[in-house]
């Protein structure tokens, strides 16, 4: 809802600057903002946009760590088109939470709890479904606030270092580059890549084009 919904909002409010679009966003970000009602800050994974009503998902007790951390620049961005600043702290103090939590040189499971604020134990390191765009919006927050925020270029740095490190592989005979997974406790590499995954050449490409170092 959020990358779609609010983020195609505001992008028809930037490309025609009809007011319509940004009110149409305001109204959907204020019914997506009880989702941050938990103890931790952290979002709920299912928000009721007629009651305004947030809860854990069916399926289980957590959110993916993905959709808490993917919500980012849209809100901070509905934030600077409106002057209201409270759309940037709701998801401020998610980031920042994150940027808190323990990581494994830098990459992090794909579940977090929303009333805990912590990562689920065990749980899977990937670079695909429910990981991806953590990578993705360390970079590109970090850019769209004027590369000021320079703890976000930290972690994105550190994330980088850690895929290389612990996922990246080589396929046998043909040598091609991958990316794998870490499950369990132990961490057990699994030779699967996912095609969410693809989107990290880009992520690279971009970073390179504004001044990260490559190394």
């Amino acid at each position: 809802t959020t990358i779609r919904v609010l983020g195609g909002l505001l992008s028809s409010y930037h490309l025609t600057h009809d007011k319509l679009f940004l009110d149409k966003a305001v109204d959907i970000a204020d019914r997506l903002l009880a989702a941050f009602n938990s103890e931790s800050g952290v979002p709920f994974s299912d928000v009721n946009l007629a009651t305004r009503s947030a809860s854990k998902p069916k399926w289980g007790p957590d959110s993916s760590t993905s959709e808490v951390t993917t919500i980012q620049l849209e809100f901070r961005d509905l934030s600077i088109a409106t002057g209201n600043p409270v759309y940037k702290a709701a998801v401020e103090r998610v980031s920042r939470h994150v940027h808190e939590l323990a990581k494994f040189d830098g990459l992090v499971p794909i579940f977090i709890n929303a009333q805990s604020g912590n990562w689920r134990p065990h749980a899977t390191i990937t670079l695909g479904a429910r990981g991806d765009t953590y990578y993705e919006y360390l970079l590109k927050q970090w850019l769209q606030g004027g590369k000021k925020e320079t703890w976000l270029l930290d972690d994105y740095i550190e994330a980088i270092n850690g895929m290389q490190k612990h996922l990246a592989r080589r396929t046998q005979p043909s040598n091609l580059l991958f990316f794998g997974e870490l499950h369990g406790s132990s961490k057990i590499f699994v030779n699967k890549m996912d095609e969410l995954t693809c989107f990290l050449p880009g992520t690279l490409a971009l970073g390179h084009h504004y001044g990260v170092p490559d190394k």
